[in-house]
């Protein structure tokens, strides 16, 4: 029965491959979602405390990464307060090999020249002259 009435629901809104009708956002106007709703939280008031949850929850993350002595939350603080290091990477690549195309056109000729060797052998064979 709880079924129905979700099917219902969603049977208004999405098409039959399941993505949502042409003027359909997908959720209803004035949803918030979730990390909104725990912004909201944190900024609210412990109960019977003069702090706010968002101060409560600093506290308990630097005591961990301070008290405690928690390298992967020092890392994690550290990363978001400074970001993380840039890495470049060098799309030049030089080594002492040849380069791919040179490779390509030494087999290729190698081939063709293997090519005029077997007909030349071939002629030769049947004592044509070539």
């Amino acid at each position: 029965m709880e079924e129905n009435k979700i099917t219902e629901k969603t049977e208004n809104y999405r098409n039959p491959d399941g993505t949502f009708t042409e003027g359909n956002p997908g959720r209803p106007k004035g949803t918030k979602n979730f990390t909104t709703k725990v912004r909201e939280a944190l900024l609210k008031v412990a109960e019977g405390k003069d702090y706010t949850y968002e101060e409560a929850y600093l506290k308990a993350i630097l005591k961990k990464a301070i008290i405690d002595q928690d390298t992967t939350i020092m890392k994690l603080i550290w990363n978001y307060l400074d970001g993380m290091p840039n890495q470049n990477i060098d799309m030049d690549i030089k080594r002492d090999e040849p380069d791919i195309r040179e490779i390509y056109k030494e087999l290729k000729q190698k081939a063709n020249d293997d090519d005029k060797t077997k007909t030349a052998d071939a002629d030769n064979k049947s004592g044509q002259p070539s």
